[in-house]
C-alpha cells in the first residue's frame, strides 16, 4: 500500500480553518519519492470556505520571510480547483498522514466538503505522525532528519515528516520481521 504525507498552511487554527496551502509527498517504509504535490490557495477565495483568526495571524507575522512570503506569492488558485487537481494526483488506495490526528486532515476533509469535492481517501487510511513517533521513541529523532527545507512550507514539511516516518516504518516492520524468525 502507497502513503502519502500531508502537510496544510492555514489562516487559523481550528477545524474550520482557511487553507493557505498544500503540500503532499508519497513515501514508502524506508523510502521517500519524487512524486509531490503542492498548490497555493487564494485567501480571498478560501475564506469564502473558512475561517481566519487573529492569534494565527499574528503567529504568521512572526515567522521567516521565506515561509510568509511563499503563501502570497502570485499564481494561487481557488480552493476547489486546489482540492480537485489534489484529488487528481492522490495515489488511489494510499494511506494519508498528517502530524497529529486531526489538524491537517480534519481541516482539509471540511475543506473538501465545503467545496464539494470527494475526499480521496478512505477514512480507514488515516494515520498519524505523531503516534508512530511515540511508538519509536528514543530510537529515531526526528530532528535527525532535518535539512535545507523551509520550515511552515507545507510542502517542505511534507517531504520532512516522510523522511523520518519512513525511517520509522522500516525499524518497525524490520522489528516485526525479526520477532517472526
Amino acid at each position: 500500500m502507497s502513503h502519502v504525507m500531508i502537510d496544510i498552511e492555514t489562516l487559523g487554527n481550528k477545524g474550520t480553518s482557511a487553507v493557505a496551502t498544500i503540500g503532499a509527498v508519497e513515501f514508502g517504509a524506508g523510502f521517500v519519492t519524487e512524486n509531490t504535490f503542492y498548490t497555493r490557495i487564494d485567501w480571498i477565495d478560501a475564506l469564502k470556505y473558512g475561517t481566519m483568526d487573529a492569534s494565527t495571524m499574528k503567529w504568521w507575522m512572526q515567522q521567516n520571510d521565506e515561509a510568509r512570503f511563499e503563501m502570497v506569492k502570485d499564481g494561487a488558485i481557488s480552493l476547489k480547483k486546489a482540492l480537485r487537481d489534489f484529488a487528481n494526483w492522490f495515489p488511489k488506495e494510499s494511506c494519508v498522514w498528517g502530524n497529529g490526528s486531526v489538524f491537517d486532515i480534519g481541516i482539509l476533509d471540511y475543506a473538501f466538503q465545503q467545496v464539494q469535492v470527494k475526499i480521496p481517501w478512505h477514512y480507514r487510511h488515516v494515520r498519524d505522525v505523531r503516534t508512530i513517533v511515540d511508538l519509536t521513541n528514543g530510537y529515531i529523532t526526528p530532528r535527525d532528519y532535518a535539512d535545507d527545507n523551509v520550515v511552515h512550507n507545507a510542502l517542505d514539511d511534507a517531504i520532512y515528516q516522510a523522511k523520518y516516518t519512513s525511517v520509522m516504518m522500516k525499524l518497525i516492520a524490520e522489528s516485526l520481521k525479526g520477532e517472526k524468525e
